[in-house]
Formats: structure tokens, C-alpha cells, sequence
């Protein structure tokens, strides 16, 4: 996982999550933001996080959160 900017990771592996193939989740405990995560290339799956108050991407809304990626054959 890196953060490339404010409110925006991403979660790299090499050629693992394939189109239309791969399924995500989230869910996170804060509820003051608003949070997507889906894959964004063959390497990578992006997670954005921003302040509902705000409309602005935003850090620390990923505490306590719950991930889960699946890429089905």
C-alpha cells in the first residue's frame, strides 16, 4: 500500500487483479467520510478517502476499516 496523495492509496501486485475478474470491499468505521476502493489496473487497486463536510479528498478515514480483494479464474 502506498499513499500517492491526500486521500488516495493504492494496493500493488503485479498482474494479479484481472479485468472484470476481480472483486472488492470496504468498510470502514468512520463514518464522517466517504471512502470507494475498486481496481484500477492489472497492478493496482485504488482506495479514495474525502470528508463529507468538505467534499474534499481527505486522510484518516481508514482506521479500524476492513479490506477485502478477491480475483476469481
Amino acid at each position: 500500500w502506498t499513499r500517492s496523495s491526500t486521500g488516495v492509496y493504492y494496493g500493488t501486485l503485479t498482474g494479479v487483479f484481472t479485468n472484470l475478474k476481480t472483486w472488492c470491499m470496504i468498510n470502514p468505521i468512520n463514518i464522517a467520510g466517504d471512502w470507494s476502493l475498486f481496481p484500477d489496473s492489472l497492478d493496482t487497486v485504488q482506495i479514495k478517502t474525502w470528508d463529507n463536510s468538505t467534499d474534499a479528498y481527505a486522510d484518516g478515514y481508514l482506521n479500524e476499516t476492513s479490506i477485502e480483494i478477491r480475483v476469481y479464474n
